[in-house]
């Protein structure tokens, strides 16, 4: 939730413990990068309930910053495809899948799989976000985000695209989302976030009843 430095290293509130970091986050080396680091999240329970081991204080339940409903969020264009082109090596693509209301994965145009075998990753929701973001040394699969602040979202859901604000005030809020002043409601299922940074999201062309398509030029670390 939120980070910072120990020992020059990033963690993270609520799931890093300096004496147990080893049972926190693990490999699998029966899966494949990158689906083979893992974390306990029974270690993360016990760390935190029912006192936070920060504070010593009570564990205090949030308010979820993803909503859920069996009636999500219904959108006014139908959208079947979704290409995201953060440059010339490497997208993020979504097939819709007819009749169930699913997506399809897909890296590079290769559908993505599960590190454990070769089931097809499947999501129920997408959230294209504009968020301010570079890419670390040029490589479009290592972005940093600057994650506070507000901006436009498009979540496709179950066939449609629903457009609608995020905000994020501080670095102890979750990130909310909102369609007309109401949270925004999913599909229960996997959910996918793509951030992209705001000339990206404007770019966004072809929504026609079949692709919504987002494409990028070259965007590089800035100098410190």
């Amino acid at each position: 939730r939120t980070e910072h430095k120990v020992d020059h290293t990033m963690h993270f509130d609520g799931l890093y413990n300096r004496d147990r970091k080893e049972t926190i986050f693990f490999t699998d080396e029966g899966r494949v990068i990158p689906h083979n680091r893992l974390v306990n999240i029974a270690t993360i329970v016990e760390d935190n309930w029912p006192i936070n081991h920060y504070t010593n204080e009570p564990h205090v339940p949030r308010e979820p910053n993803l909503r859920f409903s069996d009636t999500p969020s219904v959108g006014k264009e139908k959208v079947s495809t979704v290409v995201v082109h953060y440059g010339d090596d490497y997208s993020a693509g979504y097939q819709l899948s007819k009749g169930k209301g699913q997506r399809l994965r897909e890296s590079n145009g290769e559908p993505l799989v599960d590190g454990a075998g070769d089931v097809p990753i499947v999501v129920e929701n997408i959230i294209v976000q504009a968020q301010d973001l570079y890419f670390v040394d040029g490589v479009k699969s290592s972005p940093k985000i600057v994650q506070l602040g507000s901006g436009p979202f498009y979540a496709f859901i179950d066939g449609t695209m629903v457009e609608g604000i995020w905000h994020r005030a501080t670095a102890d809020d979750f990130t909310t989302y909102s369609v007309d002043n109401m949270p925004l409601e999913l599909k229960p299922g996997k959910t996918f976030i793509q951030i992209v940074p705001p000339e990206m999201f404007y770019s966004m062309k072809g929504v026609d009843g079949e692709t919504a398509t987002f494409v990028n030029g070259a965007l590089g670390m800035p100098a410190e």
